[in-house]
């Protein structure tokens, strides 16, 4: 069994979209469905799937504690431009790239930890 797709909860989908447009090309993913100002859909490399919507109980869209998204990415360098364009993008800034592990945490309000990481 693998991971189809992950839904990350958002206030403001028309931002996040902003956001997820600059940074998943970097990383190889890319825009598959569009359902705004509700809903958007990524391809990620590999298959899987990243959907950014408002939540279906309409209720605000809150960080889960714990709750951490992982991207992978074909190098460190990918890693370095994704950790880049995201702190560009109005990202918050949670640990730079690490080229020990060969990962960087950034967080988008409302969602915090999407980390990138290399293979």
């Amino acid at each position: 069994m693998s991971l189809n797709y992950v839904m990350i909860g958002s206030n403001d989908v028309i931002k996040a979209r902003v956001f997820y447009d600059a940074l998943l090309p970097v990383i190889g993913g890319r825009l598959v469905a569009d359902d705004m100002p509700h809903a958007v859909c990524y391809a990620l490399p590999g298959g899987g799937r990243m959907w950014i919507a408002t939540p279906f109980d309409q209720a605000t869209a809150t960080p889960g504690n714990g709750t951490m998204v992982g991207l992978r990415c074909s190098s460190t360098d990918v890693v370095q431009a994704a950790h880049d364009i995201a702190l560009a993008q109005g990202g918050q800034d949670e640990g730079a790239p690490a080229r020990a592990r060969n990962m960087a945490r950034i967080s988008m309000a409302p969602m915090s930890g999407i980390w990138t990481a290399t293979r």
